[in-house]
């Protein structure tokens, strides 16, 4: 359901935690030496996350 944009801003952020196993400010330094937007990338997913939170899925 995401974008393709916001799908490799979470492939990323995985992929740095190879080079850094944690959340601190280098390991965010290595996502955005790659993807300079991950900013954005990281509040449109947040956004998704929200509005797929709200739905209903009882089928």
């Amino acid at each position: 359901m995401a974008q393709d944009d916001v799908i490799d801003g979470v492939v990323g952020h995985e992929l740095a935690h190879i080079k850094e196993m944690n959340h601190s400010p280098a390991f965010y330094a290595v996502v955005r030496s790659v993807l300079p937007d991950y900013d954005l990338r990281r509040e449109k997913l947040r956004e998704l996350s929200a509005r797929l939170g709200g739905e209903d899925w009882e089928i």
